[in-house]
């Protein structure tokens, strides 16, 4: 959900929820979910009315929840916390003035992940890996505010 503040600049909030089950057989199976909030800001460069490029700077945090069993006996649970902060640049297009359509590849910037076996990973870079906000995103938006 976006509000834009002012002249082609919007304040950012996503929720994001996603659930895999792997499920190998009655004694084999495993479990992930995650949930990530997000808050950032972006600055539209309009070519016309209805289609513009955007650029933006953004900051999410999320838990994931990995959940195993292995031959019959239920592992513990790995739970992992994120934090990224990064830069993000894509397309727009607003067929009605308060819902926009866009597409955006990977992300510049810096990620940090802690797991419950306090194993910490910090990456930062270019990344075009498959996850939240990584990758190529297609995105629906639903505007209020100034246009």
């Amino acid at each position: 959900m976006g509000y834009f503040f002012a002249d082609d600049l919007e304040a950012v909030l996503g929720v994001s929820m996603t659930g895999f089950t792997n499920e190998l057989d009655a004694n084999n199976d495993s479990k992930t979910s995650t949930f990530t909030l997000n808050i950032g800001v972006n600055k539209y460069f309009m070519k016309s009315d209805d289609f513009g490029f955007w650029a933006g700077l953004g900051l999410n945090s999320g838990k994931t929840t990995f959940e195993q069993k292995v031959a019959g006996t239920q592992m513990p649970d790995v739970e992992t916390k994120n934090m990224n902060v990064g830069v993000v640049a894509g397309l727009t297009y607003f067929p009605v003035p308060t819902i926009g359509l866009s597409a955006s590849v990977g992300v510049l910037g810096m990620n940090v992940a802690t797991n419950s076996n306090d194993d910490k990973t910090t990456t930062i870079g270019l990344n075009f890996a498959n996850g939240v906000n990584n990758g190529l995103n297609f995105g629906f938006h639903w505007y209020f505010g100034n246009e």
